[in-house]
């Protein structure tokens, strides 16, 4: 039951209205740009989410090595900042990717993502359309 209201809660469209993450989840890190919305207790993830602002190396579909590696500590980066989160805040957006992802805004202690990801060098920013290469050969 509280995981079918997990769902719901966490399904249903949100635009321009934060929402704190319940307590009985916890995101779990895909790659650079997306997490899972996972169940604490379980595991079982909930929902995917694509992040907002901004564009991390993909690690599975890399078109080249350094592309992977540079993948690889994007997520690791994201996964830090959520290691030391006191409060993680989401803001949806009404529509989904082509990956029929959720897209959303996640800020960890009042600061945005994106803005972090960026600024330490391991994402660049991105507002949809076609992105540029990471490989530079």
């Amino acid at each position: 039951m509280r995981v079918a209201l997990l769902i719901l809660m966490l399904a249903l469209p949100i635009a321009a209205a934060a929402e704190t993450l319940p307590d009985g989840v916890r995101l779990v890190v895909v790659d650079g740009d997306t997490v899972d919305v996972a169940d604490k207790r379980t595991g079982a993830p909930i929902e995917r989410i694509r992040l907002i602002g901004f564009d991390a190396p993909e690690i599975t579909h890399a078109k080249c090595p350094d592309e992977r590696q540079r993948g690889i500590l994007a997520a690791a980066e994201l996964a830090r900042l959520f290691a030391g989160r006191h409060q993680v805040t989401m803001e949806r957006s009404a529509r989904r990717d082509k990956y029929r992802r959720t897209v959303a805004r996640i800020s960890v202690d009042g600061v945005d993502v994106a803005e972090t990801m960026i600024a330490g060098g391991f994402a660049r920013p991105y507002d949809g359309g076609k992105r540029r290469p990471w490989c530079t050969g």
